[in-house]
C-alpha cells in the first residue's frame, strides 16, 4: 500500500512571517488606493505624523533625555526615510500594483 504524502508542516515563525508577507504587500494596494484621493507627500507625511504621535506616547520618557546631537541626527534620518518613502509613494500613482 503507498504511503499518502503528507502537506509539510509550517512552524509558527514561518506562519508568522508569511502573514506579515502578505499584510506588507496588500498595504501597496491600500496605498495605490489612498493616493486618489490625497497627494503622495501628503499621505507620507501623515502616515509619520502618526508614527510619531504612537512614539511619543510610549517614549516620551526616554525622548525627554534627547540631546540635540541625537535630535539633529533624527530629523536628518527621518528626512531621508521620507524622501525614499515619498519617492517610492509617487512611484505607485504611475505603476498597477497586482
Amino acid at each position: 500500500m503507498k504511503s499518502i504524502s503528507r502537506i509539510p508542516r509550517i512552524s509558527k515563525a514561518e506562519a508568522v512571517l508569511i502573514l506579515i508577507t502578505m499584510l506588507w504587500g496588500g498595504t501597496f494596494l491600500l496605498v495605490q488606493h489612498a493616493l486618489t484621493v490625497s497627494g503622495p507627500m501628503l499621505f507620507v507625511g501623515l502616515r509619520f505624523a502618526a508614527a510619531a504621535l504612537i512614539v511619543a506616547l510610549f517614549s516620551m520618557k526616554v525622548l525627554r533625555g534627547l540631546t540635540f546631537l541625537e535630535l539633529k541626527a533624527g530629523v536628518f534620518i527621518g528626512t531621508a526615510i521620507m524622501l525614499g518613502y515619498g519617492l517610492q509613494t509617487i512611484g505607485l500613482q504611475t505603476i498597477a500594483s497586482s
